[in-house]
């Protein structure tokens, strides 16, 4: 993994920097003395000169066998610790944080790294696991094979898939998929429903101030799991609705996502919480729908759209008689599932893997049952 700079602003040091800088300068020091006794160490003679203002003299700072510290020396240490900490928080953009929000962004300083792609092989084994599992998302699975094969080629610090719009009927399983994409190229995968979230504040947060102030959810997974390119989806996104304000202001998912869509405006992305600039370009967006069309054109201007098909019943059977095996369902209990599937095949119009997933859980439940005698 690399790391690379996420927070595009100069951050305060961190509480310990005082007493971090004290033990090293402590130990050279210490050093130095060891094994130049009779001489003043450059970074003596430097103390001296700007934070003592030669207010003491040379006397007892060389030219003695004793090679410990004094005092003095210590005294010196603190105040040249305390001086460069202090020059590190004049040049920082971060004067406006409260104590909870620099202790959140603190962190990041230590490396928020990315996760590349192994080779191109990496990316043949990524896809044909997805195809694997869900044929019937070939359309959306070639698309993500074509972006990991790019990245691989082209040797990106970080694995990222151009925003990806899947269409298609509800039920057929393209969270599940998406899920299913992170953990293949081994990042995390976070997840905002439109429909108990339809307001932007989910995705790009609040500013402080309201009462329900918080940095959004692509921030939040990036700064707890310190990667920056995770897969992130945005389900059922034609369902969000949009919040309005006291004042009058509105606050709509789509609108939100416009800026985090965009590769130039995302890679210095102002968060409205934290008011700092990051980089959220990496992030790999996965959006899902049931009906594109009733998405804004500016939304759809900036993903990738990929209409699915409806599944078949051949396909859901093939899916409840895999996803039996994976679970170890015994023959009887993966009969009984699918004798439900095909009694709810005749009562809807398409099926779904929700469906299967019912049959297969009430086929668990049954075989988990203890025998009456």
């Amino acid at each position: 993994m690399k790391s690379f700079t996420f927070v595009r602003a100069s951050l305060p040091a961190p509480r310990n920097m005082v007493n971090t800088l004290e033990t090293r300068f402590t130990t050279f020091l210490s050093a130095y003395r060891k094994r130049h006794p009779a001489h003043r160490s450059p970074f003596e003679a430097l103390a001296l000169d700007e934070d003592f203002d030669g207010e003491i003299t040379c006397a007892g700072w060389g030219g003695s066998p004793d090679h410990r510290l004094s005092d003095a020396h210590l005294e010196m240490i603190s105040r040249r610790a305390r001086r460069m900490v202090a020059l590190v928080n004049a040049r920082t953009d971060c004067a406006h944080l409260v104590d909870d929000q620099v202790k959140r962004l603190l962190p990041a300083n230590q490396g928020i790294r990315l996760v590349p792609l192994r080779d191109a092989r990496a990316a043949d084994e990524i896809a044909g696991a997805l195809h694997d599992e869900f044929p019937w998302l070939a359309p959306a699975t070639d698309a993500v094979w074509q972006a990991l094969r790019l990245s691989a080629v082209r040797g990106a610090e970080g694995v990222r898939i151009p925003p990806l719009l899947l269409a298609g009927p509800p039920g057929i399983g393209k969270t599940t998929w998406a899920r299913k994409l992170g953990s293949l190229i081994g990042v995390p995968t976070g997840i905002i429903e439109a429909t108990s979230e339809p307001s932007s504040f989910a995705l790009v947060g609040t500013q402080r101030g309201w009462s329900s102030a918080a940095s959004g959810k692509p921030l939040d997974l990036i700064l707890r799991t310190k990667i920056a390119n995770p897969v992130f989806v945005v389900d059922e996104i034609e369902k969000a609705g949009r919040t309005m304000s006291q004042s009058g202001g509105a606050y709509d998912m789509t609108s939100g996502l416009l800026s985090l869509l965009e590769r130039e405006s995302s890679h210095s992305w102002q968060c409205p919480y934290f008011q700092l600039p990051f980089d959220m370009s990496w992030i790999s967006w996965i959006l899902t729908a049931n009906d594109a069309s009733l998405l804004p054109a500016p939304l759809r201007s900036r993903v990738n759209t990929i209409e699915l098909p409806a599944l078949t019943i051949a396909q859901v059977i093939d899916f409840t008689l895999r996803e039996g095996s994976h679970r170890n369902l015994s023959a009887p209990a993966l009969d009984a599932a699918m004798i439900a599937l095909q009694w709810a095949a005749t009562s809807q119009t398409a099926p779904s893997l929700r469906t299967a997933l019912r049959a297969l859980e009430r086929a668990e439940a049954m075989e988990a049952r203890p025998m009456l005698h």
